[in-house]
């Protein structure tokens, strides 16, 4: 009787190491798959595995534009600025300028609305003869067009350039606005940040 016990034993022991055999074997093979380089991410760049930042600059909430059509005096000032902004890929939505008193010289500080940003315009106003009126209106410092900065990163050496699809944001110190660029082959990322008022802007990598 004793022998059959340890006989019984014995053969329940191997059993249990062949069981811990496979076991181990099959934690192995397991932690060699799971060591193989995973797909990447929704989102991330197959070749670092970072999520690309978002192009551009900060969200903007929409602008409420002044209410009712542009007066007489509003008019061509407008359309005169709206020439300036489209040289600089912007659209000119309005232009509010508080009640002209008639007299001249004059100076009116009106708010234009520039793809939605308020920027300000000094207009000067002078009499000329037969009692017509003559403006100069010059768009102020206060907003930094998307399109400029593309051009601005073109003239330092980069190709491919994008900077978002926001087409304008307001000059603050401390913006930052980030592109995707193509330099030397290479595609990278490149930070503009906003430096002074007048909109000058250092440009890093990020």
């Amino acid at each position: 009787m004793p022998g059959i016990v340890v006989a019984r034993l014995r053969r329940q022991r191997t059993g249990l190491t062949c069981a811990l055999c496979a076991a181990v074997l099959l934690a192995f093979l397991v932690s060699g798959c799971s060591n193989e380089r995973q797909p990447a991410r929704a989102g991330q760049d197959p070749t670092t595995g970072r999520t690309p930042p978002k192009l551009g600059g900060p969200y903007l909430a929409p602008a409420h534009l002044p209410a009712g059509p542009m007066n007489r005096i509003e008019k061509p000032i407008a359309a005169r600025l709206a020439k300036q902004a489209r040289a600089q890929g912007l659209r000119l939505d309005i232009l509010d300028c508080p009640p002209w008193d008639t007299s001249v010289p004059g100076r009116l500080r009106c708010m234009a609305y520039l793809d939605g940003i308020p920027t300000p315009v000094l207009v000067h106003l002078a009499a000329v003869e037969g009692g017509s009126i003559r403006f100069d209106a010059t768009l102020g410092h206060g907003v930094v067009a998307t399109q400029k900065l593309v051009e601005e990163l073109h003239r330092h050496g980069y190709t491919h350039v994008d900077c978002g699809d926001v087409a304008a944001y307001p000059s603050r110190v401390g913006l930052r606005v980030v592109c995707q660029v193509s330099h030397g082959g290479d595609e990278q990322y490149v930070a503009a940040t906003v430096t002074d008022r007048s909109g000058g802007m250092a440009i890093s990598d990020y």
